[in-house]
């Protein structure tokens, strides 16, 4: 029989049992506390965004000379994409598509004059809502530096009335309203050509022509200013290369220090600044409370003329939807989530940035806003958890032409594009190379000069010919199961097309930017 305990044993028990309680409360408040930055509810999302940078330009790629940079580290740390695309494989269009989750042609970010001018007097309309706008919807504070490429001016050359600080962004540092562009190399060009050659502070124009030594450094500087400042607020960043857009360029540190040549320098620097960034984030020890992404806007500038980038394996670069065109390399980095050296195959679009960026952010704000979004929420996919089950059907656009399609393991390619290669081949070798030539830019971006409507589709399995040499034979039970799935969901697609004006095609009604005329020559960050 047991005895009862005495009333001291019974003080002394429970006494006992409440400093296991109190000890077990207050451990388990300092793990929680702790853990804080390990699974936050609003993370920090900066995006990195490449500018024709090509799929296989980093080592983790497959490139066999470039050196090991920032994308490769993430890749080790973190998750990378083998199958990531782009709905354009242009400038303009690829970043709308970024910024708001939907298609170009729903935009208005589209037509014959490919990209926006820098006296164009369109833009992204303002009522498309972008991820910053979205954001700043939950409290996020928001800032970009780098390659705007959404218009600049509507009414005169000075309203600034497509800016990115007319789109959500609270923070605009240096920018490039307009992009880095080919005549800006001042080996090749004078300063009167170079006019359209610019850089902005948020609405002013500050520097003009660019100087392309300080710029990265410039960048960078504003970006880790952004971060330190907000470093205890949920921030969303947006870091937009310049790089490896032509004129090919790279600061002093870097020139001439890569094997691979001078584009080889502008990958580098690109890759340093992401090192920079990303140590910052270790510093401030917010690293395990941000998620990182880069990937490339389309893929790269590839016309023979020896200043572009490398599609690797695919067929095809900017300009084209050959998958060379619209592949591009993606990683994602996020310590204590990501598990690191992750590799995905899972079929991804720049698309699902917008909506799963907001998942993650945790807001319901497309559904609140009923807003009509074409990517799809993949943050379980992004997190490396889960592979997607592609059964989507991707769009691919050019001049806002359908031209090609992906469908599980298939591209459909409603459109055959000439080698760019070959078009450069038949011009005059005196001007071949000449970016300032209308000549050379017809050729080369002209719809009708390089793209053909196939009478039958063709059809290649992405995944056992990722080169798309060898299309189905169009009498086979494959091809016509495939053709007949894929017309339905075109069909589908089209009729929910509501038609726009395209924002491209408006007039050049303005004068392009200039900082103090009629001499257009300025740097005031000197001052």
């Amino acid at each position: 029989m047991l005895s009862k305990p005495s009333t001291g044993s019974f003080v002394i028990m429970v006494t006992f049992a409440i400093c296991i309680c109190v000890s077990v409360a207050v451990s388990l408040y300092f793990i929680l506390a702790n853990n804080d930055n390990e699974s936050p509810e609003q993370p920090n999302i900066i995006i990195m965004y490449g500018d024709d940078t090509g799929y296989a330009d980093f080592q983790t790629y497959g490139h066999p000379t470039q050196e090991w940079n920032g994308v490769d580290r993430m890749s080790q740390e973190g998750i990378k994409f083998t199958q990531w695309s782009t709905p354009s494989a242009l400038c303009s269009p690829s970043r709308a598509a970024l910024s708001t989750g939907r298609y170009p042609i729903r935009t208005g970010v589209f037509g014959r004059k490919r990209v926006f001018q820098t006296s164009s007097s369109g833009g992204l309309p303002h009522r498309e809502v972008t991820i910053a706008e979205a954001l700043k919807d939950v409290g996020y504070i928001t800032g970009m530096v780098g390659k705007w490429h959404l218009g600049i001016n509507k009414n005169s050359s000075t309203d600034g009335y497509y800016l990115p600080h007319n789109h959500g962004f609270d923070y605009v540092g240096t920018i490039l309203p307009h992009t880095q562009n080919a005549i800006c190399n001042p080996e090749k060009y004078n300063v009167r050509q170079m006019r359209n050659c610019f850089i902005y502070r948020n609405d002013t124009i500050v520097q003009q022509p660019t100087d392309l030594t300080t710029l990265t450094k410039n960048l960078v500087v504003d970006a880790k200013h952004f971060i330190n400042t907000n470093k205890n607020n949920p921030f969303f960043f947006f870091f937009s290369f310049p790089q490896t857009h032509t004129a090919l360029f790279a600061s002093p540190e870097f020139l001439g220090k890569s094997k691979r040549g001078q584009y080889g320098d502008m990958v580098n620097e690109m890759g340093s600044s992401i090192n920079e960034i990303m140590d910052q984030l270790i510093d401030l020890k917010i690293e395990k409370r941000t998620l990182v992404i880069f990937l490339s806007d389309n893929g790269p500038k590839f016309d023979g003329c020896g200043d572009g980038g490398s599609p690797g394996v695919f067929r095809g670069g900017k300009t084209t939807t050959w998958e060379g065109g619209i592949r591009v390399p993606a990683v994602a980095w996020w310590p204590g989530t990501i598990k690191p050296g992750v590799v995905s195959n899972a079929v991804v679009s720049s698309l699902d940035i917008f909506p799963t960026v907001l998942k993650i952010a945790g807001s319901n704000y497309i559904k609140r806003r009923n807003l009509t979004i074409d990517g799809q929420v993949n943050d379980e996919v992004i997190k490396g958890l889960k592979s997607k089950s592609y059964d989507e059907t991707l769009f691919f656009y050019y001049n806002g032409v359908l031209t090609s399609a992906r469908h599980q393991q298939y591209k459909i390619n409603f459109y055959k594009f000439r080698s760019i290669v070959d078009i450069m081949e038949e011009l005059d070798e005196t001007i071949r190379c000449d970016y300032t030539s209308s000549i050379v830019k017809d050729a080369v971006f002209d719809i009708e000069n390089k793209v053909s409507k196939q009478d039958t589709p063709l059809i290649y399995d992405i995944e056992k010919d990722p080169q798309e040499s060898s299309p189905l034979d169009s009498e086979s039970k494959e091809y016509k199961r495939v053709i007949k799935l894929v017309d339905k969901r075109v069909q589908a697609h089209n009729a929910s097309i509501l038609a726009v004006e395209s924002e491209i095609d408006k007039p050049y009604t303005n004068d392009a930017p200039c900082c103090n005329p009629p001499l257009c020559t300025c740097n005031y960050n000197e001052e």
